[in-house]
This record gives structure tokens, sequence and C-alpha cells, in this order.
């Protein structure tokens, strides 16, 4: 076997590892909030929680998708209670995106969903081998 489908081979692999360890949190039921938020979703919460002041447009710039898009699941939050809207006092014709505390509580599910599900990868794997898969992973992103 070539050192390419070597590769291959051992992504798909880890993949599948991911997908089981991903379903074995959800069925010990403690993340069951999460399944009615898409990914898109838990960005924008995410977003929210870590700047304030968010339009739906620089949510857009940041996700790099189109801001009608971005409108669709902004609306969507906001009528399931996760995300409020408040009027710019500077600019009426813009609005503020703001989590509720329905929302607080959801991201904060999803942090604890992610450290759960990265813990449970990296347990096994040595320091050197966590920090060389950091600079793999860097360097992709870079690259993207």
């Amino acid at each position: 076997m070539n050192s390419k489908s070597e590769l291959k081979q051992q992504i798909s692999e880890l993949m599948h590892e991911l997908i089981a360890v991903n379903q074995k949190i959800f069925d010990e039921g403690e993340y069951t909030n999460l399944l009615a938020l898409c990914k898109q979703d838990i960005s924008i919460l995410d977003m929210l929680d870590n700047t304030t002041n968010l339009t739906a447009k620089e949510i857009s710039a940041r996700l790099n998708v189109p801001k009608t898009t971005v409108v669709t699941a902004v609306s969507r939050l906001v009528k399931r209670g996760y995300i409020t809207r408040r009027q710019n006092e500077n600019d009426k014709r813009e609005q503020f995106l703001c989590l509720t505390e329905k929302g607080i509580k959801a991201n904060s599910e999803h942090k604890g969903y992610e450290a759960v599900f990265l813990e449970s990868l990296v347990k096994r794997w040595s320091e050197e081998d966590q920090r060389d898969l950091a600079k793999l992973i860097k360097r992709r992103r870079a690259d993207l």
C-alpha cells in the first residue's frame, strides 16, 4: 500500500472514530438540547457569546456565508427563543443580536459537549502527537 492510500485509510478510520465518539456522547443523553440546532445555529450562538453588538451582516462576513442565510438562521433562532434583536440607538436601521438565557444555556452546553468530545479523542495521544497534529491542522487551515 502506498503512503497516500495508507493516509486515506488512516483518515477514514479517524472519521469513523469521530462519528462513534459523537454517537456515544449523544447516546448518554447529556446534550440532547443540541439536537435541535444545526452547525450554523451553533456558530451564531458562539459568536454572540464571544462578541457583543453583532449584526447579521457582521456574522455573515465572519462565517463567510450569504447575509440571507444568516438572516434566515437568525429569524429561526429568535422564533425559538435563543436570541433577541435590539435596535442600534445610533442607527435605527441596524439591529444588534443578543443571546437570551436559553441561548446562553445552549451555547454553554455546546462548549461542554465539545470539551468532552475533544478530550475523549486526545486523551490517548502523547503530548508530542498532540503538538504534531495541531501543527498539521494549523498548516491545513492556512492553506484554505
